[in-house]
């Protein structure tokens, strides 16, 4: 794809324009020295989300097993299944220091995960070779028919919760960690039908043209992530009174508009200089970067 604002987001590595999932979904595997893992982290992590009021329950996720590029250009993935507390005790938390039993457990050197495995994710390629889960994601940043980028204030989860202070509005488009349960017509898991749930779940709205605009690498937490752009034909109105309905309503204090179109306010939230709002995630930043490149060419 052509260079675009995602290409200078912190730990964001851009793949393609899009990539598939081929075959069906396999069984997944623990991190290694997941014994030791869940037994050092999980507790802490949970009594953590607990004090913070943030969710930390450990539902079943969509992983990529392998990936290889296809003859057209494309990576196809090899789906399979994880959990959320297996990825957060991991691969979510690479960079978190050791305790004195991990240290004494776990193989290599260094005070980190990152650091003991030494494994990098810097190609699709990469995945096979990794020792822990590569949790696939997918982001939707949503447009109205008058015009507008619909944003949410966001409530707080274990992994991306920002900074206590922060005191600019933290907000985020539709962000969905894949499942299993995500297929298209042709029974295939597909990243587009989990753009399509994620609009469901949180705007309840059910019909929109949505458009892959990138797939790329989260290097901080081994993620390949998709991320689309979503024509509602809805206002922005119709949609603050639908998604109240919603049933992840909840993942948002409240909606802001945003008008999409290029120039200093839009770059400004992806390069985090906004005076009044902070994108939640590097992930955020990478979905609307996507999203400005696709619609208004290289989105500098």
């Amino acid at each position: 794809m052509n260079e675009s604002l995602a290409s200078n987001v912190s730990d964001i590595i851009m793949v393609g324009t899009t990539a598939r999932f081929t075959g069906t979904v396999a069984s997944g595997f623990d991190p290694q020295s997941w014994g030791v893992l869940k037994e050092e982290r999980l507790g802490e992590m949970a009594a953590a989300a607990a004090s913070r009021k943030v969710m930390f329950t450990d539902d079943e996720a969509l992983s990529v097993a392998s990936a290889q590029l296809a003859e057209d250009g494309v990576w196809e993935l090899a789906p399979a299944v994880t959990t959320y507390h297996r990825w957060a005790a991991s691969s979510g938390s690479l960079d978190r220091e050791l305790t004195a039993g991990e240290s004494s457990t776990i193989p290599g050197t260094g005070s980190t995960l990152r650091e003991r495995w030494n494994s990098a994710l810097e190609s699709p390629a990469d995945i096979a070779g990794l020792p822990a889960p590569a949790k696939a994601g997918c982001g939707v940043v949503p447009v109205t028919s008058d015009g507008f980028i619909v944003l949410g204030v966001r409530r707080r989860t274990f992994v991306a919760a920002g900074s206590r202070a922060e005191y600019r509005d933290n907000v985020h488009v539709i962000a969905e960690g894949m499942l299993p349960a995500d297929v298209g017509s042709d029974g295939t898991v597909s990243a587009a039908a989990a753009a399509a749930r994620g609009l469901i779940e949180e705007l309840d709205v059910h019909t929109a043209d949505i458009i892959p605009t990138g797939f790329f690498l989260d290097t901080l937490r081994w993620q390949p992530v998709f991320s689309f752009l979503a024509y509602l034909p809805m206002t922005f109105n119709q949609v603050w009174d639908s998604a109240a309905g919603a049933g992840d309503r909840w993942e948002a204090d409240r909606l802001l508009a945003l008008p999409f179109r290029d120039g200093p306010e839009l770059r400004s939230l992806v390069e985090g200089t906004h005076p009044e709002l902070h994108l939640a995630s590097n992930h955020a930043q990478a979905y609307l970067a996507c999203a400005m490149a696709h619609a208004f060419g290289t989105g500098r």
